[in-house]
């Protein structure tokens, strides 16, 4: 990486006119953007392909390719190529929050590429095809810090490398060459490099508003003291049973019809049995005949992470707890469609039940700590 004293100078303004309209979109390709939408900005190698990736999912408003993360101001192209402006090709994803959240595409931005790589992508080489990520606040940056682990854990387990996906707060984003614009538009078979590894990214969204208090709010109103999650193997061992250890760290599954809360109607909260993280509610519990206690949904999708399970051949979705990363049990979408379709088909063993009189809202600890 060049050092900021040895960039080119760069220039007060673009060498070249920048279009207003994106070409698939028909929104405006630079701001004034709509009210309450957000920015994101990713770099993934070139950025003909990524840019693609984010202008077809539902939610976005616009996409516009450039250069980001560099100190050359108003850079060419081909002075980015050559290495001397410290840039990434970069995408600008303007989006409406409503639909689509900032988690949702850092899980696009993740299997799409593989950001393990250093300064290449594939067989592009050089700085400028390095993975990065440009928060544009502090609540952006928390979300980024906590999908990367969360992503480096589930490469770790497919034996891939380190994350090597560079995090810093966005700084200009200068657009790129109209003809880059929309590249995958106007020259539909035209070269894409983009390669993921094939590894689900989960979904791991971060409160970053909410306090140590907040998170850790109970069904009674009052704070709970949530335990300390168990930083190595040993530890997990001492606090859980040997059946439990099995399910929860091992991905184990229970006989069915053998668990405590298969047929339980009480009134109360399901906890994360190795953590205490609030999970499902009674009112959401069913009746499923599966043998094992499931749920129409859980108490936020802050609480769960989903990831791909590719075990015993088949293709499922498995349940985590999001703040330790216990397994629970598995996501179907068998369930009762007037609550939704979905069946959380959860192990007894992963469960506690905080029995209360009168179940209100609690809010999960997303994050890990």
């Amino acid at each position: 990486m060049i050092e900021p004293s040895e960039a080119l100078p760069g220039r007060n303004r673009p060498e070249f006119t920048i279009p207003t309209e994106h070409a698939v979109l028909g929104a405006s390709l630079q701001p004034p953007f709509p009210d309450g939408f957000e920015r994101a900005v990713f770099a993934l190698g070139c950025f003909w392909g990524a840019e693609r990736l984010f202008w077809e999912l539902e939610g976005v408003h616009t996409t516009a390719v450039g250069y980001s993360g560099g100190f050359s101001p108003n850079p060419t192209y081909e002075e980015v190529c050559s290495g001397k402006t410290g840039h990434a090709e970069a995408v600008l994803v303007v989006f409406d929050p409503a639909k689509l959240s900032y988690a949702d595409l850092l899980k696009v931005f993740f299997e799409a590429h593989d950001p393990t790589q250093g300064m290449r992508q594939g067989n592009d080489t050089g700085t400028q095809y390095r993975s990065a990520l440009y928060p544009v606040d502090e609540r952006q940056e928390q979300i980024v810090t906590a999908t990367r682990d969360a992503y480096g854990a589930e490469l770790k387990r497919a034996g891939r490398g380190e994350i090597t996906t560079e995090i810093a707060l966005a700084g200009p984003f200068y657009y790129a060459e109209e003809y880059h614009q929309q590249y995958l538009h106007k020259v539909p078979h035209g070269y894409c490099g983009l390669e993921g590894t094939g590894v689900s990214c989960p979904i791991r969204p971060v409160a970053a508003t909410q306090s140590e208090e907040s998170i850790n709010m109970s069904t009674n109103g009052h704070h709970d003291d949530l335990p300390t999650v168990p930083a190595t193997d040993a530890e997990w061992r001492d606090r859980l049973t040997p059946e439990q250890y099995k399910v929860l760290r091992k991905a184990g599954t229970e006989p069915p019809f053998s668990g405590e809360y298969v047929d339980t109607d009480e009134n109360g909260l399901y906890r994360c049995a190795a953590c205490g993280n609030p999970l499902f509610r009674s009112a959401t519990k069913f009746h499923s005949g599966t043998g094992w206690p499931s749920f129409t949904d859980a108490v936020s999708p802050e609480a769960v992470e989903l990831v791909r399970d590719r075990t015993f051949g088949m293709v499922r979705t498995e349940v985590r707890c999001a703040r330790c990363e216990s397994h629970l049990g598995h996501l179907f979408d068998d369930g009762p469609r007037d609550a939704g379709g979905k069946r959380f088909c959860m192990n007894s063993l992963s469960l506690d039940l905080d029995e209360v009189s009168d179940v209100v809202e609690a809010t999960p600890a997303s994050s890990k700590r």
